[in-house]
């Protein structure tokens, strides 16, 4: 038997034994040929009656070929696939459209009709996951079925708050989850918790892009939390020779183990296709993007608002669907709306967010900070659930304790005893 692409497709998913590998390309008949399209739905068949990937022995057993050696992913031959799929498709279709534009008998709706078929064709086949088919459903359900049973309470990106985890069920591909408010009202450590709790709970890699502040002001602030450090005494060098030791130690033990958690100045990613090149190469869990509203557009001539929303569509298309990493950004509340709402009583919702409404439309999960620094709120701040995945609404408190760093989520108990 020739080796073809698609026995080198099939040679490395089988090499990989990873059989949500497999299901993640979705359906992929069309792109084999000839006595490819056997060999496929032998290990198509076995995947779907046994749940897991053949072995070589197997598919041997069952049709008497011996896949070729391969040394690549199984991704490098999709890729070259789908490439020779376009190719052939497109060949076969130019000698009909030739014959319909015969002289003498000159059909020119007949060709385009035959174009814009292969074209919507193509399109339905290469971008399979943006318009879907239900009778393609196994492939979209059942992957996603087996990840969230196989993560179980680690599936997707946890935030680090009980509370929101269990409503949203985990931040996964495609999502965009916001943090809003006026500024110091706490967006950045909020943020830094989180990825903190991605990095340190789930082993996940973070990337964490600060438009806002230098690296050193975010990794003094990520040390502190790590180490349950007061930052203050850590900035102004004022710590005890107890609590310094402590510090050290804990840093040191960093270099050792973990997964990275890259920090990144924003000035060196200052457009979203900064950091979707960014991300493609350092290949994080998770991205966060404190201070999104600062990135900059590719035109320079651009208004601001106009800036604004279509950063937010390119996040949303290039970093979160196109890469498939949930994306975590902070944005501010717009100061002549949220004092309009609160001359009249009212809370600030998604219509308040300054520059667009484009950020409270695209993203999944829209989180409110609204409390300003007051006697009440020193050890605890209220988090406002503007907007949940499905609709839901909300609220949560936090803990604001500086002395130890610590803004994890406040149970009943200690919310009820928080003023006694």
């Amino acid at each position: 038997m020739a080796v073809t692409l698609g026995r080198r497709f099939l040679a490395a998913l089988l090499a990989s034994k990873d059989t949500l590998e497999y299901l993640r390309f979705g359906s992929v008949e069309h792109l084999f040929r000839g006595d490819e399209t056997k060999l496929w739905r032998t290990v198509d068949e076995h995947i779907r009656r046994y749940g897991r990937v053949p072995t070589l022995q197997t598919v041997e057993e069952n049709t008497g070929e011996v896949l070729p050696e391969v040394g690549e992913p199984p991704a490098v031959y999709y890729d070259k696939l789908v490439e020779r799929h376009i190719e052939l498709s497109i060949k076969s279709v130019v000698p009909q459209v030739a014959d319909l534009l015969q002289p003498g008998k000159v059909d020119a709706k007949g060709a385009l009709k035959k174009l814009e078929e292969m074209v919507f064709r193509m399109y339905m086949d290469t971008y399979g996951n943006t318009v879907t088919d239900f009778r393609n459903s196994y492939g979209m359900v059942i992957p996603e079925y087996v990840k969230k049973f196989k993560g179980g309470d680690n599936y997707g990106i946890q935030m680090g708050w009980p509370y929101l985890d269990s409503m949203a069920g985990g931040v996964g591909e495609g999502d965009i989850v916001s943090y809003v408010g006026r500024p110091a009202l706490g967006k950045t450590f909020q943020m830094l918790y989180s990825a903190l709790h991605v990095w340190r709970v789930q082993k996940k890699v973070p990337l964490f892009v600060s438009m806002e502040m230098k690296p050193l002001l975010i990794m003094q602030r990520l040390a502190a939390m790590y180490s349950s450090t007061p930052l203050g005494q850590l900035r102004t060098a004022e710590l005890s020779t107890k609590k310094l030791a402590g510090l050290r130690d804990s840093l040191m033990g960093v270099q050792d183990g973990g997964v990275p958690f890259y920090v990144v100045d924003g000035s060196l990613t200052s457009t979203v296709h900064d950091v979707f090149v960014l991300a493609s190469q350092l290949k994080p869990d998770v991205v966060f993007i404190d201070g999104a509203y600062l990135l900059k557009h590719p035109d320079s001539r651009v208004d601001r608002y106009r800036r604004v929303a279509e950063n937010c569509d390119m996040m949303k298309s290039d970093i979160a669907t196109r890469l498939g990493l949930p994306v975590i950004a902070s944005w501010q509340f717009s100061r002549e709306a949220v004092k309009k709402k609160w001359a009249v009583g009212d809370k600030p919702g998604l219509e308040s967010i300054g520059y667009s409404d484009v950020i409270g439309q695209i993203s999944s999960i829209v989180l409110g900070l609204f409390e300003e620094e007051s006697v009440e709120t020193i050890k605890m701040r209220r988090v406002e659930v503007l907007k949940g995945r499905s609709g839901e609404t909300g609220m949560f408190c936090v803990k604001w304790d500086f002395q130890n760093m610590d803004f994890s989520e406040v149970t009943e108990e200690e919310e009820s005893l928080q003023f006694v």
